[in-house]
Formats: C-alpha cells, sequence, structure tokens
C-alpha cells in the first residue's frame, strides 16, 4: 500500500473515531444514566419513562441503520458522516432546551440518525475498502470513539451539571459536533489511489441476508448488546439507590469505557491473529459470569471489578460481528448494506433493553430481575457466536 493511501487510511479511521466521539459524549449508556438522574430530579418522571428515551433512540437507530448502509453504498461514507455529526448537533441543543418529554424523544431521533451515520457502518466499509491486513487494529481504532465519549461522557456531564446545568452541558455538546465538521470533510474524501473497489462479485444481497452467517453474529451482537444496555443506562441509578454517591457512579462508568479503550487494542489484535468469533466466545462467558456477580451488593469490590474487567471484555466485543462480516463480505459491493441490515436488525431487537430494564425495577423495586435478564441475553449472546465459530 503506497506510504500516500496508508496515511488517508489512516487519517479516515481517525475521522470517524473523532465523529463517534462527538455522538457519544452526549448519548453513550453512561451519559445518559447521568442524565436520567439530574431528568428525575427536576421532573420526577419514572425509571419507565426516563428509560423510554433511551429506547427511542435506540429503536430508531436500529430502523435507520439499513438506510445508513444503503447510503454509504450510494453516496459515500463523507456524506454520511457528515449528516451525522450535523444531527448530533441538533439533538444536543434540542435537549438543552427540552421542558418535556416529546422533546427529549426530538433529542432522541437526532441522536438515532447520528448513531448509523458515525458508526460501525462507515467505519467497516473504509477500512474493508482500504484495508488489506491489520484489520481489526484498524475497527479497533475506528471505533474507540464510542468508548472515549464513554470516557468523558459521565464526568463531563455530571461536572458541567454541577456547575453550570445539564442543559449547558448539552450545549457544549453541540458545539463540539459543529467544530468537527471540517476535518469530515477534508479527512473522509476519497484518495485518489482507492484502493480496489468493491465488485458484486460474491453471493448476492438476498442470498447474504437469508444466511446463517449472516445472522449469527448479528444475533449474537443483539443479545450482548441488550445485556450490555440493560445495565449501564441504569448504572447509576441501580448504584445511588444502592447508597452510592453519583460522582463515585459515574467514576466508575468512567473507568468502564476507559478499560474499553484498552479492549480495543487488546482484542483488536487478538482477532488479526487468531479465529475472531472463538476469542469472543471466551469474552462472552466472562460478561456473562461478571453481570451475574452484579447481584452480590454487600461486597464494596464488585462494581469496581465489573467496571474494569467487562468494560475490558465489552471494548472489542463491541465491534467483534461488524469485523466478522467485514471479513467475509470485504469484496462485496453491498458491503455497506450488509453492514448497515446488521446494526438495524440488532438495534430493533436491543432497543427495548433500557425500558424494558426500567419496568422491571418498578415493577420488583429491585435491580435482581434486570441483572438477571442481562445475564441470560450475554449468555445466548455467547452460545450464537460460538456457533458462528463453526461457521
Amino acid at each position: 500500500m503506497p506510504e500516500q493511501r496508508t496515511a488517508t487510511a489512516w487519517g479516515a479511521v481517525a475521522t470517524i473515531a473523532v465523529a463517534n466521539v462527538s455522538v457519544f459524549l452526549a448519548a453513550s449508556q453512561g451519559s445518559l444514566s447521568v442524565l436520567y438522574r439530574y431528568l428525575e430530579i427536576e421532573f420526577g418522571w419514572s425509571r419507565a419513562a426516563l428509560g423510554s428515551i433511551g429506547s427511542v433512540m435506540l429503536f430508531v437507530s436500529g430502523v435507520l441503520g439499513l438506510l445508513a448502509g444503503l447510503a454509504v453504498d450510494r453516496f459515500g461514507t463523507r456524506s454520511v458522516v457528515i449528516v451525522g455529526t450535523l444531527a448530533v448537533a441538533a439533538g444536543c441543543a434540542l435537549a438543552a432546551n427540552a421542558q418535556s418529554l416529546m422533546l427529549l424523544y426530538a433529542f432522541a431521533l437526532c441522536l438515532a440518525i447520528a448513531q448509523p451515520g458515525t458508526g460501525f457502518v462507515p467505519a467497516q466499509v473504509v477500512i474493508s475498502r482500504r484495508f488489506q491486513i491489520r484489520r481489526g487494529l484498524a475497527m479497533g481504532l475506528a471505533t474507540v470513539g464510542l468508548n472515549v465519549g464513554g470516557v468523558l461522557g459521565p464526568l463531563l456531564t455530571n461536572t458541567l451539571a454541577e456547575q453550570a446545568s445539564w442543559r449547558g452541558a448539552y450545549l457544549v455538546y453541540a458545539g463540539f459536533a459543529l467544530i468537527i465538521l471540517p476535518l469530515v470533510w477534508w479527512q473522509l474524501r476519497e484518495p485518489r489511489q482507492a484502493a480496489p473497489v468493491a465488485s458484486a462479485a460474491g453471493p448476492p444481497l438476498g442470498k447474504i441476508l437469508r444466511s446463517r452467517e449472516f445472522w449469527l453474529p448479528t444475533l449474537a451482537f443483539a443479545a450482548m448488546l441488550y445485556a450490555v444496555i440493560s445495565v449501564a443506562q441504569h448504572w447509576v441509578l441501580m448504584q445511588t439507590g444502592r447508597g452510592m454517591p453519583a460522582g463515585e457512579a459515574a467514576l466508575l462508568l468512567t473507568i468502564y469505557y476507559g478499560v474499553g479503550i484498552a479492549g480495543r487494542f487488546v482484542f483488536g489484535p487478538l482477532y488479526d491473529r487468531y479465529a475472531p468469533a472463538r476469542v469472543g466466545t471466551l469474552q462472552g462467558i466472562a460478561m456473562t459470569a461478571l453481570i451475574l456477580m452484579l447481584l452480590i451488593p454487600d461486597i464494596s469490590v464488585v462494581p469496581g471489578l465489573y467496571a474494569v474487567l467487562f468494560g475490558l471484555c465489552y471494548g472489542g466485543f463491541l465491534f467483534l460481528s461488524s469485523l466478522i462480516l467485514g471479513q467475509r463480505y470485504a469484496d462485496n459491493a453491498h458491503l455497506g448494506t450488509v453492514i448497515g441490515a446488521m446494526a438495524s436488525v440488532a438495534a430493533l431487537l436491543y432497543s427495548t433493553a433500557p425500558a424494558v430494564a426500567g419496568w422491571l425495577y418498578d415493577l420488583t423495586g429491585q435491580d435482581a430481575a434486570p441483572i438477571l435478564l442481562a445475564a441470560a441475553m450475554a449468555a445466548l449472546a455467547t452460545v450464537l457466536i460460538a456457533a458462528s465459530s463453526r461457521r
């Protein structure tokens, strides 16, 4: 690969990472968890109502994932990422002025546009089309913005809310999204000596979307994200309900996402060296056990251990399914649509996680039921990814 093209490829990876930071400062599970606390204080809404904000975001994101894939195949990654970044700015501005649940649903809709527009779909297409080797490392770096946003989001949102207001925090996030638009415009242009264009060779789109090879990693991704989101979006409420100060709970979320960055660098190269699905099976077993550990509230080190160990595994598992599909269909002209379809199907399935977890808490008055459901979904994801490794 020529030196100029290599620089262009890594510059595109870095730009997608920064665009993801802008999204997940505002919309990471940790940031939403902090936001829910301030909304509960200001408006007195139930946990089910608060969780519905996240569910709307995830559901609409799922609906739009396939459209994002089609748009990437039709218009290229730059146009799609620009639309996604503008949606972040608009959504955060709406949140900063919200006086009702409806405006927060509008915020959720805007961030739902942004997530597939800056996330796995453009990242996997850029990497599959511009990298012949080190795809696992490149995908880890491209999606590291999810974790950087997760690291900075909880503490930054909580700090800005305490020093000024939670509304001010979301105005800051809107401004950041606007600032990075020139970077997106410049770095995601097509290089003069681009990688070979994907051809129509290989299975047609309809056959791919009906295949076991598509559905196993897709459903594994959906089940594990269901487990992750069930816990993460209610983390601050869960821990403060057990007597932990809100700042400490937010700090643990920061640690969780920070360790996830390390997980990108640990598991990305492992995916390049070994069969990704087999590595993912071991991660899934560990993640299931760690969720079950949250049922032990009387041991003070449990939240910290969960933040460190689960965050490490989750950092790699998050992009595992898209990497598997990207490796299988890298030379297919419909790659963007395939990754978008994966994102859509998965998000439609896990979008109910925040609302269901909140409903289970409201119904039982305890965290045990949502934790057990999250553990069951993580175990299901492990079985599915193990089955994928046999193909």
